[in-house]
């Protein structure tokens, strides 16, 4: 096996500053610019985090779903995968991970691998499975069973796999971090213009929400720019810089779009009446 050829290098003793491969631009900020890439684990923790009690709201934000939870999700693991990158002399690259994991570990490394990737898959599949549950409900008028949307979501994903997936593999996750940067921004920014206003939230029942929003097009179109910016060779640098340039540009955008037409709210303080309610449950993905 190619992995077990795999000598360590020896102890790393410049691991911390070492610079990024071929890029202009110091490490640490491309390590920070690839990180922005999974800025979907905000998505991921938003839907988890709806589910939480409100007087355990305090400890969900700081531990649970906050700060601390970051700090070991992107903190204490990247710098554990580019000690071992660094260690074992390999590129840093998602198969490079895998190959310095097993090469520290052997069976035990193959083992973490085989949990972790089960559960991100899990949880893949709740989001993608009550994504596509919303969309059929809104779109189409279909109201099916979540399992049904589970199983679509698994046909879909082994006809992708059935596909040469791996020779788009990157420019797709380069595109969908545009997408989630744009998205992680506007959120961002509607949270930090309502900081303290805990008596409003944001509208979500259907029949109260426009078809197209001044919000989403200010997401499409830093998304577009962003795609652009990536897919374009004169620049290398810029090419580079392109998820913080979305990022402030889709925030900037959704600031000017809120101004101009702020999005509708629910009054947190106030009971939902008797249809208020079944309208807010028809539209619950099943």
């Amino acid at each position: 096996m190619v992995i077990a050829a795999t000598a360590i290098k020896g102890v790393p003793t410049n691991w911390i500053g070492e610079a990024a491969a071929s890029s202009a631009l110091p490490g640490w900020l491309t390590s920070y610019l690839i990180y922005m890439g999974v800025y979907i684990m905000m998505m991921y923790t938003f839907d988890y985090a709806r589910m939480g009690k409100r007087e355990d709201r305090k400890f969900l934000g700081s531990i649970t779903f906050g700060w601390v939870f970051y700090a070991f999700t992107f903190g204490l693991n990247g710098l554990v995968g580019i000690y071992i990158m660094s260690a074992w002399g390999l590129e840093a690259s998602e198969t490079g991970v895998v190959t310095a994991f097993i090469s520290s570990l052997g069976i035990w490394g193959v083992l973490v691998i085989f949990i972790s990737q089960t559960r991100i898959n899990t949880a893949n599949y709740f989001l993608a499975s009550t994504n596509l549950s919303a969309f059929a409900h809104r779109v189409f008028g279909l109201n099916l069973p979540r399992f049904v949307w589970v199983i679509v979501s698994g046909v879909l994903a082994f006809l992708l796999m059935l596909t040469d997936v791996l020779s788009y593999l990157l420019k797709a996750l380069a595109w969908q971090g545009v997408f989630v940067t744009a998205w992680v921004a506007i959120a961002l920014t509607y949270i930090a213009i309502n900081w303290k206003e805990e008596r409003y939230f944001p509208e979500v029942r259907p029949r109260r929400l426009k078809p197209v929003t001044a919000g989403a097009i200010a997401w499409v179109v830093a998304s577009a720019t962003g795609i652009l910016l990536t897919e374009q060779t004169a620049l290398p640098v810029v090419s580079q810089l392109t998820p913080l340039i979305t990022m402030a540009l889709a925030g900037g955008l959704y600031y000017a779009a809120y101004k101009l037409s702020p999005p509708p709210v629910m009054d947190g303080h106030k009971d939902l009446t008797p249809e208020e309610h079944a309208e807010l449950q028809a539209a619950e993905p099943q």
